[in-house]
């Protein structure tokens, strides 16, 4: 059963995980993980937190703890290979 879509006026959608990993360092959540044509995105509640979170990561201005970040990295590649559907994963 699919998922149902969800309105993109309250939810930040993005397929850079970098950008997921540096939100999660923030605090923030990822609400679904879900594929879609080959590319995989994660789903954020949007609010005024999370807005500025993206502005500051797409400025250049977000600052990290490097361990942490690499230590959430591994985990949000492990979201992205374990969300992977089989028939994209096969090539």
């Amino acid at each position: 059963m699919e998922d149902p879509p969800f309105d993109p006026r309250q939810f930040y959608r993005t397929n850079d995980m970098a950008m997921v990993t540096y939100l999660k360092m923030e605090g923030h959540t990822s609400q679904r993980c879900v594929w879609e044509a080959q590319t995989c995105y994660w789903w954020f509640r949007i609010t005024d937190s999370l807005l500025e979170c993206v502005e500051k990561f797409s400025d250049g201005l977000a600052l990290i703890e490097p361990r942490e970040y690499n230590r959430l990295f591994t985990q949000t590649k492990r979201e992205f290979y374990d969300s992977k559907p089989a028939a994209i994963a096969a090539g």
